[in-house]
């Protein structure tokens, strides 16, 4: 009996190691970094950029020509634009 029940179990611990590494190669990953994108801004994109205006409604910001240099004066040798409102962040 205690032969059959180890022959039976070492089976179904393999099948459940390979199922768990299948899983985690299946699993979705996302970069902020990586994945910013200035040519999408929608509800259906990946991410989307939007204001935080304090009333949970969240609109998507609308244009992504501003750069750190032009809002804070900093020395950037390439400024990085950053999605923004039309009038502000």
């Amino acid at each position: 009996m205690r032969k059959t029940l180890v022959s039976f179990l070492c089976p179904l611990i393999a099948l459940a190691a390979v199922l768990g590494a299948a899983d985690q190669a299946d699993a979705q990953v996302w970069s902020l970094a990586d994945d910013f994108s200035y040519v999408e801004n929608s509800d259906t994109s990946t991410w989307s950029y939007r204001l935080d205006d304090n009333a949970g409604t969240y609109p998507l910001l609308t244009t992504n020509t501003r750069n750190a240099m032009e809002l804070w004066g900093t020395a950037f040798p390439d400024p990085p634009l950053m999605w923004s409102d039309a009038e502000g962040y």
